[in-house]
């Protein structure tokens, strides 16, 4: 896993690679500027046949951009600069040379292939000068190739907000460590292909431990246990599910069919008679024991309670929500069952009313819990106004990690993030925007779940879990395209 870091960090790495010997701040950008010519000839075919325009302004990410163009110049690929009005004064400082510089207040962008952003970078702060909204849209409305350096400028580096107006890039290579921004709200809209550069920084700063973490693809693979052949069915874990009602029997099927497929030996549901032979039709693998409802649609009869208790001993896993009715009475059977379990858990969707209703307390659940709220199920559960949340996923979750105890938690949203047992979040970056349909949820529910069943730890059943999941999604637009995820 590698840290994604803020602003300030960013900077604070700079200075102390620097300031403790270990590089000068010439070769930083010097290695700066080697990243963004590898990364263009690494992707861009027939590059010498290009035209490049290097949009440069005030700060480091600016240097690195002159410097990135003087390699092209002299590896003969064809390259312009074009220099906002506060760098012009400083011109000779970086010693350019002017039939390279565009005179002209107003480039004309069609003439090029690529747009290579150096006007911000990281160093976005406050409103924008409207020089630099004149510029920012000129370059969106050219509808070229865009390659971002650090960050698409007009993102704030530690929120992912937009400064009035933003680039648009189809790339952005970020220097050392990811920024916060890049994955959130118009960040992660606007930034495109994330590349991480190594610009040089000694062992000590790349390994400093950090509370925010990226997963990567290595790390999930290292967690993926390879199956014993002495097993049966029994050992291969058993689920126990309290999922559906007549209202949403489909979040049921999504997520006992997903627990199956993700390799649970036994999956076992508890549901209301009225929905028994939907559950039965569309997942054959699993155990139905349904409870006569009188068509109610939800399971809220203390009878019935045996069974939920019995359910919850029996099982390597319980996971409670996916599709259960809102109802008083249907939220205050599942606390019950919740309340029977001293396992593992996992708590989804209506479930979560448990908590957000005050049924139950987060202390209430066993220390082994994963929680899978959405950002508004996050939100009614921690008491967070949810325009918070969405501004700054990263403090709100970060605020909230003491009361978790050591229990996990997936915050689902446009980027996914884990609240590991440690207190660590954990980005994910892998998915897709096809997974933000109804139902989804419920899959990473079945998933997790299964895995949780199967002797995965809380972690390693987070992290793998959603991994999957997101990977999926994005081998579903590879292969169909962005539209048509059922």
């Amino acid at each position: 896993m590698i840290a994604v870091i803020s602003k300030s960090q960013a900077y604070d790495a700079d200075i102390a690679s620097v300031s403790a010997g270990f590089i000068s701040e010439k070769k930083l950008i010097s290695n700066a500027a080697m990243s963004i010519y590898r990364h263009c000839i690494g992707f861009i075919e027939n590059i010498e046949d290009k035209k490049f325009l290097f949009v440069i302004g005030k700060g480091n990410n600016g240097i690195d951009g002159i410097e990135a163009h003087k390699i092209f110049k002299n590896n003969n690929i064809f390259s312009n600069l074009f220099l906002m009005e506060d760098t012009f004064l400083e011109i000779d400082k970086h010693g350019i040379d002017l039939e390279d510089v565009i005179a002209s207040s107003s480039p004309d962008f069609s003439y090029y292939d690529f747009i290579v952003d150096g006007l911000l970078g990281i160093g976005t702060k406050g409103d924008l000068k409207n020089i630099y909204l004149d510029i920012i849209k000129k370059i969106n409305r050219s509808k070229k190739s865009v390659i971002s350096i650090d960050m698409p400028s007009g993102i704030y580096a530690d929120n992912g907000m937009e400064a009035g107006a933003s680039i648009k890039a189809d790339n952005t290579i970020t220097m050392g460590f990811p920024k916060k921004g890049l994955y959130f709200n118009k960040g992660k809209e606007n930034s495109g292909c994330i590349s991480i550069a190594d610009i040089g920084y000694p062992d000590k700063i790349k390994n400093f431990k950090s509370k925010i973490l990226l997963i990567e693809k290595d790390d999930v693979r290292c967690r993926i246990k390879k199956k014993l052949k002495n097993l049966d069915k029994y050992s291969r874990g058993r689920l126990g599910t309290l999922v559906g009602s007549k209202k949403y029997s489909g979040a049921a099927v999504l997520a006992i069919k997903s627990a199956v497929e993700s390799g649970s030996g036994i999956v076992k549901s508890m549901l209301p008679e009225s929905i028994r032979s939907i559950i039965e039709t569309n997942s054959i693998e699993s155990i139905s024991v349904s409870f006569e409802d009188k068509n109610l649609g939800f399971l809220s009869k203390n009878p019935e309670l045996i069974y939920g208790k019995k359910l919850a001993e029996n099982s390597d896993c319980l996971l409670v929500g996916s599709g259960l009715d809102e109802n008083v009475r249907s939220i205050k059977f599942a606390s019950k069952v919740i309340s029977f379990n001293s396992k593992n858990l996992v708590l989804d969707g209506s479930g979560l009313i448990c908590l957000s209703n005050k049924n139950l307390n987060i202390n209430d659940l066993p220390q082994s819990t994963i929680l899978t709220p959405h950002y508004r199920e996050f939100s009614n559960i921690f008491e967070i106004n949810i325009d918070r949340i969405i501004e700054n996923p990263i403090d709100s979750l970060l605020s909230i990690v003491p009361h978790l105890e050591g229990r996990v938690l997936i915050l689902k949203g446009p980027t996914t993030i884990i609240v590991n047992s440690i207190g660590e979040l954990l980005i994910l970056s892998n998915g897709s925007e096809v997974l933000s349909t109804a139902g989804t949820g419920d899959v990473l529910a079945g998933i997790v779940s299964s895995l949780l069943s199967q002797g995965y730890s809380l972690d390693d059943s987070a992290m793998i879990g959603t991994w999957v999941h997101s990977e999926a999604s994005s081998c579903y637009v590879q292969e169909k395209g962005e539209y048509g995820l059922t």
